[in-house]
């Protein structure tokens, strides 16, 4: 059994005390995204819960389930509703009910098991909080882990590079021409 950890690169330090910019922070967070995501079929299951939150009946064949994958499954759950730097125009209604729905079909229908399961909501999904929990999974996974990240909140996109991020629930965006601000599920 292979149990070699490998590094994902997050670094260390502040970003606030490195000088970093929020473009790069969001560059960094989906680089490190990017290393740590296996999602594959997992995406679907985004379908089955938002169906079901809008009066749809969908009910998943026991033949359609995702096939077995060798290592644990991992999930790291946000849903930002309440942004704490953010006037009341810019809050959110359906990101963290979309969260939280999300994490019990992983529970419920796919077998993951709620001490592998992180859920960050509201102000629990600070900057840091979610880059301490991006660290410590990736302390944790080996290269057989499988691990699912859902996000549901604000989103920003830089007009000039074509790169978005997560806002998180502690943010302050910066009034900026080429910043554009976008809310949903990423």
């Amino acid at each position: 059994m292979n149990t070699k950890r490998r590094s994902w690169g997050l670094g260390r330090g502040s970003a606030a005390r490195e000088g970093r910019t929020a473009q790069r922070w969001a560059r960094g967070l989906r680089q490190a995204a990017q290393r740590l995501v296996r999602i594959g079929c997992l995406l679907l299951l985004a379908l089955p819960a938002a169906a079901q939150d809008r009066g749809i009946d969908l009910h998943p064949s026991p033949v359609a389930q995702a096939p077995a994958i060798a290592g644990d499954y991992w999930a790291l759950i946000i849903g930002i509703n309440h942004y704490t730097k953010l006037s009341p125009d810019n809050q959110l209604e359906a990101a963290r009910n979309d969260a939280t729905a999300i994490a019990g079909v992983l529970r419920e229908h796919y077998g993951f098991e709620p001490k592998r399961m992180t859920e960050l909501y509201d102000e629990q999904a600070s900057r840091s909080a979610i880059l301490r929990n991006l660290r410590a999974l990736a302390r944790t996974l080996t290269l057989k882990d499988n691990l699912f990240i859902y996000y549901a909140g604000h989103g920003l996109l830089d007009k000039e590079t074509g790169l978005g991020g997560w806002v998180p629930s502690d943010a302050e965006i910066p009034p900026t021409r080429s910043a554009t601000p976008r809310s949903g599920n990423t």
